[in-house]
């Protein structure tokens, strides 16, 4: 556990190593999951909705990194499921902006 004091605010966060263990095993599987829903080769069957979900699973920085390079390139999303990819890549660095904010 870490103690911040900040002028007249007190800030206090748990930094376990098991809850950050945990956190990047989650992170990290999620990222994975994204990958094979991305895939045209893969035989997972795949939906916007879940491919959403999936990036807002992810919770690191350099994951979210990894997964916006995975939508940039993605040809699943367009190809195999008539998405149109620059306007769903839009929302998904909004929500990548957002996470930003809680670093």
């Amino acid at each position: 556990q870490q103690t911040t004091n900040t002028n007249t605010t007190t800030i206090t966060t748990d930094r376990s190593p098991a809850l950050f263990e945990e956190s990047t095993t989650t992170t990290t599987m999620q990222l994975q999951l994204l990958r094979q829903l991305l895939a045209s080769e893969t035989h997972v069957q795949s939906n916007l909705d879940a491919v959403y979900v999936a990036l807002t699973q992810i919770t690191t920085i350099s994951e979210l990194s990894k997964a916006l390079n995975l939508l940039a390139v993605a040809t699943h999303l367009e190809d195999g499921m008539g998405v149109d990819g620059s306007r769903f890549h839009a929302e998904a660095v909004a929500h990548c902006k957002e996470q930003l904010e809680f670093i």
